[in-house]
């Protein structure tokens, strides 16, 4: 009789393997990658002209300062066609010269004429007269409204005015007018006495430039003061109309003189204008000469380094100098070596440990590791000497060979000499990649994934992230831990959370579990 807490369960009968490193049947796939120590230091040292080294004056592992004379090449042959390129530019050197000293003597004189006639147009009299017209005018204008108001006040005060004091006054006295004036309306009066104080105020003022507004104003406020008078008491009949004639021309008088004034202004700006214009004709032509004059200094500058540079080919230095402090760490070239410019012939390191650093090379078919990893790097023959560096960067571009550029930078002193060959180590543990069967993965639009079997036999499906296939197997980077065990083969009816047994791929078998989760089972 089977017990009441027992149970019995199928199981789908699995191949089931354990996720693996690839350093057995893959013959271990840890790798490294080719690099070379290179220095920022190290400087190449180039002929600036062609020749044949006559001299050597240093020899490898001798230090040097900037400047120094480190080899002499020997002159080259001169060649017709040399010859022949150093006379055109001599003759070309020679025009230019002769060319910018023309220029700049008729520049000179030309512009010494311009200036003489600015400076006779700026003391033209014909411009100075017209600006003593203009102030002559504007004083009549003064002198007019002054002495019309002068007479008139005479004939419209009750007592005696002197309007030369009144007007010069800084408290004119109060104005007492005849008691007919403006008697039709009256407000005339108070306008009329409030005009009259303004063109005092600037009649006082020695250059003011309100007169004609103020005359204007005041001449009709006089006008309709009188116009709104009639004969009374203090005014007759000839008084009235001798008053009414004198409003009339005085505001003549003093019409014409704005008249006169205002046409003179309007000649001055002419005269002016006129006067700018040739100005400013004048001064464009005394640039054009200054620019004909740089313009012929400019070609004669060209000639010159023209000419420079064919003279320097053929009589040119012929030492060669250290660009730099340093040691130098390679010669390239020997005594009677034809060099040509730009030819390296030595190298010269700085010897600064700092300006060091790792190019290596990374085949195309890895996982890129990402900046600021830390990798190792070994020399051949010293396979237990491994520094650290640290990861700068990697190139977004592949070389010949299908691989990527990657520098990467020292994390600690080291002395090994330049241009030396190394071996970088994906990190500094020498880490393995992880590998499963190839026809356990299923694969999606979305990615790929795989069934895991858990420690109580059962699925879960989990994605993961592909590297590179290797024959049957698939290297994984992320998703998966070493030993983890998982669904070797697909077959139909995997399922999340079933039960799964190591068999023949695709049966059933029952399994038998105990109340107290012991594992055990058997195949009917």
């Amino acid at each position: 009789m089977e017990m009441a807490s027992a149970s019995s369960t199928q199981a789908l009968l699995v191949s089931i393997e354990t996720v693996s490193d690839g350093s057995g049947e893959l013959g271990g796939l840890s790798s490294s990658w080719p690099g070379e120590i290179i220095s920022f230091g190290d400087v190449q040292i180039q002929p600036s002209r062609g020749g044949t080294i006559v001299e050597w004056n240093v020899n490898i592992g001798e230090k040097v300062r900037k400047g120094q004379i480190i080899a002499r090449l020997s002159a080259p042959p001169l060649m017709p066609e040399l010859t022949s390129m150093l006379a055109e530019q001599t003759k070309m050197l020679t025009e230019a010269r002769v060319d910018a000293k023309a220029q700049i003597i008729f520049s000179g004189e030309k512009k010494q004429q311009l200036a003489n006639l600015l400076s006779s147009i700026e003391n033209n009299n014909t411009v100075s007269q017209a600006k003593g017209a203009v102030a002559a005018d504007k004083v009549k204008i003064k002198a007019s409204l002054e002495q019309a108001v002068s007479r008139e006040l005479q004939l419209f005060s009750t007592v005696d005015v002197d309007f030369t004091s009144y007007y010069k006054s800084v408290n004119p006295p109060i104005l007492y007018l005849k008691e007919a004036l403006g008697h039709l309306n009256f407000g005339t009066h108070s306008v009329y006495l409030e005009a009259l104080k303004k063109a005092a105020i600037e009649i006082r003022i020695v250059d003011s430039d309100s007169l004609e507004l103020v005359g204007s104003t005041y001449f009709q406020a006089a006008e309709k003061m009188v116009a709104a008078t009639s004969v009374g008491d203090d005014i007759s009949s000839e008084q009235l109309m001798e008053m009414r004639k004198m409003v009339a021309m005085d505001q003549m008088t003093f019409l014409e003189a704005v008249k006169d004034y205002r046409m003179s202004k309007i000649e001055l700006a002419k005269m002016e204008i006129d006067f700018a214009m040739q100005k400013k004709d004048i001064e464009e032509q005394i640039s054009m000469l200054d620019k004909d004059i740089a313009m012929s200094n400019g070609k004669a500058t060209a000639a010159e380094a023209s000419y420079g540079t064919v003279a320097e080919s053929i009589s040119g230095t012929l030492a060669i100098v250290a660009p730099s402090d340093g040691t130098i760490s390679s010669v390239l070239k020997k005594n009677g070596d034809f060099v040509e410019p730009g030819m390296a012939i030595a190298s010269l390191n700085n010897g600064r440990k700092e300006d060091r650093f790792v190019r290596f090379k990374i085949p195309s078919n890895l996982r890129l590791p990402t900046a600021g990893a830390e990798l190792g790097i070994a020399r051949p023959g010293f396979p237990k000497e491994i520094k650290h560096v640290k990861l700068i960067g990697v190139g977004t571009a592949l070389d010949g060979n299908g691989s990527y550029l990657a520098d990467a930078k020292f994390m600690e002193s080291v002395d090994w000499p330049v241009n030396v060959s190394v071996r970088v180590l994906p990190s500094v543990n020498s880490s393995s990649s992880l590998f499963v069967n190839l026809n356990a993965i299923e694969w999606t639009d979305k990615g790929a994934t795989i069934w895991l079997v858990s420690s109580n036999s059962t699925t879960k499906k989990t994605e993961i992230k592909t590297g590179r296939t290797l024959g049957e197997k698939v290297e994984v980077y992320e998703g998966l831990m070493a030993g983890d065990r998982y669904v070797a083969k697909l077959v139909p009816g995997l399922k999340e959370g079933i039960k799964v047994k190591e068999g023949e791929v695709g049966g059933i078998a029952k399994m038998t579990e105990d109340p107290h989760g012991g594992g055990g089972g058997h195949n009917d």
